[in-house]
């Protein structure tokens, strides 16, 4: 038996060339893993707001949304009249209570004892019920960018109607997804993943472990 021994690289030792050899083959490969989350935040705008979404379809270079808004008698509410709207039938859906932690009185530390590091009382968690603030829909980053023209609107009412801010938030989507796609499948993406699981390559660029 012949024992050959092969020498391997991280991708920073790599040449130019053989770099992008080794990011080619990943394409190959390539799975876009955040395509759930994105769907996920989609639905739950679909669940929130009068509007039905017919089909969908993006990559790392567009995308687009087919919807329909489903009551006709507020599609075309504008201004203040929609601002109240938006503020009366939405708003624990677009905002929720500030997180802050404070410490109790009431309730004792278990791991305090005298003399000890740990404070007497015991750190609690609430949400306030005056104080909020704006939410992500389902705590994904891009539930906030779709939500994002609705929180300006509200913060500076225009005289667009609600069937276009609603088309605002789908294109929203669309560029937060689309963008995000087409980073995960850049050589900077790429790169980094090497570098976290320190991926091993021949000199040539192809996979070793």
């Amino acid at each position: 038996m012949e024992v050959i021994e092969l020498k391997t690289y991280k991708l920073s030792e790599l040449s130019d060339a053989a770099k992008e050899k080794a990011f080619n083959n990943s394409l190959s490969n390539f799975t876009y893993h955040w395509h759930d989350e994105n769907i996920a935040v989609l639905e739950e705008f679909e669940n929130i707001f009068p509007l039905q979404i017919n089909n969908y379809e993006y990559d790392q270079n567009n995308g687009f949304v087919s919807w329909e808004f489903a009551y006709d008698d507020v599609q075309e509410l504008s201004g203040i009249r929609l601002m109240a709207k938006l503020s009366s039938n939405y708003f624990r859906d677009l905002y929720k209570g500030k997180y802050y932690s404070l410490w109790s009185k009431k309730d004792k530390n278990p791991h305090y004892t005298e003399g000890g590091s740990a404070p007497c009382g015991k750190l609690k968690s609430k949400h306030s019920k005056i104080l909020f603030e704006e939410t992500t829909l389902t705590g994904y980053c891009v539930g906030y960018d779709i939500l994002k023209p609705i929180f300006d609107f509200l913060k500076k009412p225009t005289d667009i109607t609600f069937e276009d801010l609603m088309q605002e938030c789908i294109d929203a989507w669309i560029k937060s997804v689309v963008f995000d796609y087409e980073y995960a499948a850049s050589m900077e993406a790429f790169t980094e993943d090497a570098e976290v699981n320190e991926w091993k390559y021949t000199e040539d660029g192809e996979y070793y472990c």
